[in-house]
C-alpha cells in the first residue's frame, strides 16, 4: 500500500477512513495533542512519527485546529520523546479525554523568558 503523506491543516473523513487500521483497535489507544506550537513544529513532528512507524507509532486520526494524534500505546513514549525534542514541548497533562481515547498526552510549548534587549 502507497500512501503519501501530505500534512494539510486537517484531514477529511475520507484520509481519516484509509489512515485508521482495524488492525490494532484492541489495543489501548493513546490520544497526543500538540497545542499552540508552530504550523512547522506539526509538519515536523508527522515526519519523525512517520519514520517511526515499525516502533509501534500510527497517526490514526488528526483532528482540526490543535493538532490531535491516536497512536498505539507501544509508541506513546516514542512520541513525547519527538514533541519534546523537536517542538521543544513539554508534557502539561496526561488524562482521558472527550475524543474516546485511553489515555491523552497534551503538550504546550516551552515558553523560554524572552532576554532582555540592548
Amino acid at each position: 500500500l502507497n500512501v503519501r503523506f501530505v500534512i494539510p491543516p486537517y484531514y477529511s473523513t475520507d484520509d481519516q477512513r484509509y489512515m485508521s487500521t482495524s488492525a490494532r483497535k484492541h489495543e489501548p489507544l493513546m490520544g497526543l495533542i500538540t497545542d499552540g506550537g508552530s504550523y512547522k513544529c506539526y509538519e515536523d513532528i508527522c515526519r519523525s512519527i512517520q519514520e517511526c512507524q515499525n516502533s509501534g507509532i500510527e497517526i490514526l486520526r488528526r483532528h482540526t485546529g490543535r493538532l490531535i494524534f491516536e497512536v498505539s500505546s507501544r509508541g506513546a513514549h516514542d512520541v513525547q520523546e519527538i514533541c519534546e525534542s523537536i517542538a521543544d514541548m513539554k508534557l502539561e497533562s496526561l488524562s482521558k479525554d472527550s475524543y474516546k481515547l485511553d489515555r491523552c498526552l497534551t503538550f504546550a510549548p516551552n515558553l523560554k523568558p524572552s532576554e532582555p534587549g540592548p
